[in-house]
């Protein structure tokens, strides 16, 4: 998996989705999942389980807060409504993150 992000960043944004239960999976999307990222890319992430828009926040927050040096963005997968979103998710998503 080609995402252009340090294994340190790696660790550090699994070990947040590992201290929420009930994130099953993270779904990597974007530039990032593409391959056409550049290095300060921002990173978009949908969270898959019974995960919902507070809590994807809460997420975000703790990523914002760790040391990792790039923007987020975070949303809860069961809570996206645009269908033409939640496709290019499903297109170009790749697993990021598995419990």
């Amino acid at each position: 998996m080609n995402h252009g992000l340090p294994e340190r960043t790696v660790k550090t944004l699994q070990g947040i989705f590992k201290a929420h239960s009930v994130v099953e999976k993270v779904i990597l999307f974007g530039s990032r999942a593409k391959g056409n990222f550049k290095e300060y890319s921002d990173i978009d992430l949908a969270l898959v389980g019974k995960v919902d828009y507070s809590l994807a926040n809460k997420v975000k927050s703790e990523i914002e807060e760790s040391d990792i040096p790039y923007e987020v963005d975070v949303c809860a997968y069961a809570e996206v409504d645009n269908s033409a979103f939640k496709k290019a998710i499903d297109d170009t998503g790749i697993v990021f993150y598995e419990k």
